[in-house]
């Protein structure tokens, strides 16, 4: 009796360590990947309100938010609001806003209940209608005045200053209809969802167009038995296209180039590319699953964590992400500068500048797209500037006429500036 009691104490004492152990390892495992619940720079609740949709302001850094049927701006350094727009109450509850690449106009929409609303930034008040009613979406297009709305056949780009159509898409057929869009940051592409109607119901497709012929490149297929698309984005690269749908909710990322999916998610709640593509994804229907995720890709490999819901991201050129919904936060850019945002040994840089024939020529290392690019004189007078430039094989090229001269170039990319200098010779 003695020896089977003490048999089974060792037993259990020996499966008492193996868990241990493998408690211990999976909490080191866990603890691998950095936690960002201690980053928040401020919080802000809402009583009630909730912001919509909100973009962060090209030059200043502020977020100009859509908080129920009014726009704030709001100060990122605390989160109070700096202003309220003038002439966009009474006109119902925002869905979407946008900014002019130079910051000087702010366009709402509301999902079709009332035309798009174009504001002067700089006065903070209503200018006038735009356009037509829109269906869903509305993006400015880059360094531009110009819009791409869609109604439920026809895609439209708009000129807001002129009030005037610039272009429209063919018809879809009479069982389709557009639904959630995303420009890209550079103008090229457009991700789309488009709805189709049959005897038995809906189905859904999610789709690539060009953003300038406003027509069809390539299918991303269908997401299968889904209610809406709630969200749809590109990286700012243009490598990978996201949507996300509801009904169930769903999130799936593809390869741009290929139409390659590469991973599907489910009970996503809301999703954003950050500036160097990474990806951020809250899965929180299931109380188990509230947590936001930075996922790397494409090996999608999490590499930081928070621990709450969240229905909006955004982030701004220094990699700070403000998370909206009824509380406003805005959290720091640590989960950049622990070391997760780019490979070993990859150093951002300016290679070269060159100027041939009304034509600039950057040339970067460890770049993917310069989130601002500011050119001047060697006197400090501003003499252009541009935000969201693709870079492809390593360099972009902008067209560009500038007379004999010197100048100064400054660019900012993934939270750095960098700086540099070239010649023009006529």
């Amino acid at each position: 009796m003695k020896q089977i009691t003490k048999f089974n104490f060792s037993k259990l004492l020996t499966l008492a360590m193996f868990l241990l152990v493998l408690f211990a390892s999976g909490q080191q495992a866990k603890a691998d990947v950095p936690n960002g619940d201690g980053d928040l720079l401020w919080e802000r609740k809402l009583n009630g309100r909730t912001v919509n949709d909100a973009v962060f302001h090209p030059i200043n850094g502020n977020i100009i938010a859509a908080v129920n049927n009014e726009i704030w701006e709001i100060d990122p350094k605390d989160g109070h609001t700096i202003r309220v727009f003038e002439g966009a109450t009474g006109i119902g509850s925002f869905g979407y806003i946008g900014i002019s690449s130079d910051g000087n106009y702010v366009i709402i929409a509301n999902g079709g209940a009332t035309p798009i609303k174009l504001f002067d930034y700089n006065s903070g008040k209503f200018v006038n209608d735009v356009a037509l009613v829109p269906w869903s979406s509305v993006d400015f297009y880059p360094n531009s005045t110009k819009i791409l709305f869609n109604q439920a056949k026809k895609l439209y780009i708009y000129d807001v200053l002129t009030n005037k159509l610039v272009k429209e898409s063919e018809s879809l057929s009479d069982n389709n209809s557009f639904m959630r869009f995303k420009l890209s940051k550079d103008g090229k592409y457009i991700a789309i969802g488009i709805a189709e109607t049959s005897g038995t119901g809906y189905s859904y497709h999610m789709e690539l167009w060009d953003a300038e012929t406003l027509t069809p490149i390539r299918s991303f297929g269908s997401p299968g038995d889904i209610s809406e698309f709630r969200d749809v984005q590109i990286s700012n690269d243009d490598q990978y296209v996201g949507f996300l749908c509801g009904g169930p909710r769903s999130l799936y990322i593809f390869k741009n180039d290929n139409s390659q999916l590469i991973k599907a998610y489910e009970n996503t709640s809301a999703f954003s590319f950050t500036p160097n593509t990474k990806v951020i994804i809250y899965s929180g229907t299931k109380p188990e699953d509230a947590q936001s995720n930075i996922i790397s890709l494409p090996n999608l490999d999490t590499v930081y964590q928070y621990i709450w819901a969240r229905s909006l991201f955004r982030f701004n050129e220094n990699n700070e992400m403000y998370a909206g919904g009824s509380t406003l936060k805005l959290y720091s850019n640590h989960w950049y500068t622990v070391g997760v945002n780019e490979p070993a040994g990859t150093s951002l840089k300016i290679e070269q500048v060159n100027y041939t024939k009304n034509n600039l020529q950057i040339i970067t290392n460890g770049i993917d797209i310069i989130n601002s690019l500011i050119i001047t004189d060697t006197l400090g007078k501003r003499i252009y500037q541009q935000n969201n430039i693709a870079i492809t094989n390593n360099q972009a090229e902008i067209p560009l006429s500038l007379p004999s001269g010197n100048y100064l170039i400054k660019l900012t990319a993934n939270g750095k500036e960098l700086t540099g200098k070239f010649i023009v010779v006529n």
